[in-house]
């Protein structure tokens, strides 16, 4: 009998959320305390590496540090929205308006670029777990 393809998305819960709460308060650190939002990306890359120093050995640490990342993107989107305010030179609507559309661009930029690390991050990570055979983030 022939077995249909099925793929699924296998993450697991606790890498995920370690992921995501990583990303997001260094995220607001990046951004709202020492005002660089491109710090972003190197963000990304070790939130991929908490997702898989979180999870177990068998598990999918690339896929929990990507969905971690998807999952903090909305409240970085704010960040970036606080930071642009405060960088505007505009005032009134204009100011509100331009810091929209530029923390769009951010996120558009590089959202897809953090989630790209978080996914090498997570598998980098792995790799040197298993060539090092140590119970590294156990």
């Amino acid at each position: 009998m022939v077995e249909s393809y099925n793929p699924q998305f296998e993450y697991d819960g606790l890498p995920v959320v370690c992921a995501a709460v990583t990303a997001i308060v260094l995220g607001a650190v990046a951004i709202l305390v020492v005002g660089r939002p491109a710090w972003i990306l190197p963000i990304g890359f070790l939130s991929g590496a908490v997702a898989a120093m979180t999870g177990e050995f068998s598990g999918v640490p690339a896929n929990n540090g990507l969905l971690g990342v998807v999952i903090a993107l909305f409240p970085i989107y704010g960040y970036a929205v606080i930071y642009r305010l405060s960088v505007t030179p505009a005032t009134g609507g204009d100011a509100a308006f331009f810091s929209v559309v530029f923390a769009v661009l951010d996120i558009v930029v590089y959202g897809p670029l953090m989630l790209l690390m978080a996914y090498l991050g997570g598998i980098v990570v792995d790799s040197l777990r298993r060539r090092l055979e140590a119970p590294l983030g156990y």
